[in-house]
């Protein structure tokens, strides 16, 4: 067993097209982070920007190798953001760019 970083960009956006405001980015980030929280996810990281909406989100899982670190970190992710309420009618996440890499090696930007 080993242990890999996924740390996964992407860009929070209303799906009627609208401005989001500093709350509402700040309300569905924390409420994922919580969610990753009870999901039992480890060393959660996550840095956003409010005005944008886009965010790094950095998490560490223990798997056998790197195909089962991606499917167990994307789950993870995607659970937390879907009952944090993105991929419902009002929000979505657009995936910018995800890696997943043994713990310890340099995640480049």
């Amino acid at each position: 067993m080993s242990r890999y970083e996924a740390r996964l960009r992407g860009l929070i956006v209303r799906v009627d097209g609208g401005e989001l405001t500093r709350d509402e980015v700040k309300q569905l980030i924390n409420s994922a982070v919580a969610e990753l929280e009870l999901l039992k996810a480890e060393e959660i990281d996550v840095s956003t920007n409010l005005r944008t909406g886009a965010f790094t989100l950095t998490i560490s899982v223990d798997s056998a190798d790197l195909p089962s670190a991606q499917e167990t970190a994307g789950c993870l992710i995607r659970t937390a953001f879907h009952a944090a309420g993105a991929g419902t009618p009002d929000w979505s996440v657009t995936w910018i760019d995800a890696r997943i890499v043994p713990e310890g090696e340099l995640l480049s930007a």
